[in-house]
């Protein structure tokens, strides 16, 4: 285990940091309060060492801390492989304790700190416009704390982040692409989400 210090430029910046000290050809995210189960990395590395077009690995996790209950991160049935439109529009979930290959990282140039929230979801979609597939491991191999204030806790900053990824992606599809329909209506729908918690905000605000 080697520990890195460097300035706080964000989340972005850390996980970009620590990434380019390393040397080996895959990558797993575990955030410093969230938990890999036993067995995790067994499971994981696997799939992305026999299966070439497999842009990212993920699976289930137990989320805990401050919500209502503890519940999981896939709470519905969710297919074992995930395009770019499955990931785009959530129907795929991808859970942040998620491998994938050095390469491709490096391919897509990482973590974009200009992201001040959804940073993950924007890199899963720019790693899912190399090609190929994302692959969901239905077991619970990880624990997922949400903390009072955090940034998933906050549907504003998340509906902002979410924009942001949309609007990236949409601007790195070639014209035509499939896709493109789908990231219209996203964006609309989150732009109308957004629009009304700034109307609860102003409400409560008096």
């Amino acid at each position: 285990i080697s520990f890195i210090g460097k300035a706080n430029h964000g989340v972005s910046a850390a996980r970009n940091r620590a990434i380019a000290v390393t040397t080996a050809p895959l990558i797993a995210l575990l955030d410093g309060d969230d938990l890999f189960r036993p067995g995790y990395l067994a499971a994981v590395v696997p799939i992305l060492e026999r299966e070439a077009d497999v842009r990212l690995v993920t699976c289930n996790a137990r989320v805990f801390g401050a919500i209502p209950r503890v519940r999981l991160c896939v709470e519905r049935a969710q297919p074992t492989r995930g395009t770019l439109a499955a990931v785009l529009d959530r129907s795929f979930n991808v859970y942040i304790g998620t491998a994938f290959r050095r390469a491709d990282f490096d391919a897509v140039s990482g973590f974009d700190p200009r992201m001040a929230q959804s940073e993950d979801f924007d890199f899963w979609v720019r790693l899912m416009q190399l090609g190929g597939t994302a692959y969901y491991l239905d077991d619970v191999l990880g624990e997922y704390r949400v903390r009072p204030g955090s940034a998933s806790a906050n549907a504003g900053r998340m509906l902002l982040g979410n924009i942001r990824a949309y609007e990236k992606a949409r601007a790195a599809l070639p014209e035509g692409a499939a896709e493109i329909a789908l990231l219209d209506r996203l964006l609309e729908e989150s732009r109308s989400a957004l629009a009304f918690e700034h109307a609860i905000d102003c409400i409560v605000d008096g």
